[in-house]
């Protein structure tokens, strides 16, 4: 897990508890530098061939160029649990969708390739027209686009052959790869927040920036962009600008649910490889899952270190004392998630008195 996806407090001028949860993300790598060649002169005379006028009128059409909305696996499924949540009208409402995307530039970024001027160099000094002027351009694409293929849209839209279009750095060429969201991480993320927020609506989604998720993602490792804040729009308006901040109660929030989510996943890790092959896990590591499960359960977490050494040895204890019954439970009782059809649960009851046991036998 890492930066990306984050929760939001407003949603279409609604007051919501969204979090979104971080799949996949567009490509960063497709930045350009635009270049334009004229002739150098005196700045005192009139001059028909100035770089720099060149240059203004291809950035001027191109921050005025509607490139429409493009739809995507990873937008068209989060469109749909939005409208599932009554936060996005249906997507056969065409219109009404596409009226509320573009009135939201956060949102809008995740249904079009987008592009902004971000640094641009001319002249050497006030009374010299340039002969050269540079402008560079960020620009983020949505997966599955290739970079050429856009380059060459940029060049065809400008329809200038005094303006050089060309990539701003030298790039592998490889496209970010999505993570599988139907997966054990996002479901105890989906259950974590859903405890601490019974109205709370989680989505996965697609990060607009770009993170170290996609060298995770492109091994095959489902990496998550999951920052479990609800941020204000004055909050998420800031990144990268004047007076970036987060608030305390965000902060203290954020600690909270992604110690739960990073503690229940270990848990996870150690009954998966408790039962892996059939083979057992050492007595006392399955303990100390044990423990921390146990302590979780009992609504205590213990505070200090020496607590949660007390915690263990009384685990180990109840571990060897019922090893015995192990063999008289069989399998655990399981029951259909309602959340999640055809997957199951441990039924209730269950899971809290038998702890140690069911690292074993799950």
């Amino acid at each position: 897990m890492s930066e990306g996806g984050t929760g939001a407090s407003r949603f279409a001028g609604k007051q919501v508890q969204l979090f979104n949860v971080a799949t996949n993300e567009k490509y960063a790598s497709g930045g350009l530098k635009l270049t334009a060649v004229g002739t150098p002169g005196h700045g005192s005379r009139p001059h028909a061939d100035n770089s720099a006028i060149h240059l203004m009128r291809a950035l001027i059409k191109l921050h005025d160029w509607d490139r429409g909305i493009t739809y995507t696996p990873d937008t068209v499924a989060y469109l749909e649990r939005l409208a599932e949540a009554g936060l996005m009208p249906p997507l056969a409402d065409k219109a009404a969708v596409e009226e509320q995307i573009r009135r939201s530039p956060a949102l809008y970024a995740a249904f079009v390739n987008t592009l902004n001027v971000t640094m641009v160099n001319s002249g050497i000094k006030i009374n010299v027209i340039p002969a050269r002027s540079q402008a560079f351009l960020d620009c983020r694409l949505l997966p599955g686009q290739d970079p050429e293929a856009w380059r060459q849209q940029v060049i065809d839209f400008i329809d200038d052959d005094r303006i050089q279009v060309e990539f701003a750095r030298q790039t592998s060429g490889r496209l970010p790869k999505p993570a599988e969201w139907d997966t054990e991480l996002f479901w105890t993320i989906n259950a974590v927040i859903k405890e601490a927020m019974e109205e709370a609506v989680v989505v996965p989604a697609m990060t607009v920036g770009a993170t170290d998720n996609r060298f995770l993602r492109d091994r095959g490792i489902p990496a998550y962009g999951f920052i479990p804040c609800l941020l204000s729009s004055e909050e998420a308006a800031g990144f990268h600008g004047n007076n970036e901040f987060l608030t305390v109660e965000n902060l203290n929030m954020g600690c909270e649910l992604m110690y739960e989510v990073v503690r229940r996943m270990c848990v996870y890790a150690g009954r998966r490889s408790a039962s892996a092959g059939g083979q057992e896990r050492p007595e006392r590591e399955v303990a100390e899952c044990a423990a921390d499960e146990l302590v979780v359960a009992q609504g205590r977490l213990a505070p200090e270190a020496g607590a949660l050494e007390d915690a263990l040895g009384a685990k180990v204890s109840l571990h060897h004392r019922r090893l015995d019954a192990v063999e008289s439970l069989g399998e655990r009782p399981r029951v259909e998630r309602a959340d999640r059809p055809g997957h199951e649960a441990a039924a209730p009851g269950f899971r809290s008195e038998v702890v140690a046991l069911s690292l074993i036998h799950i």
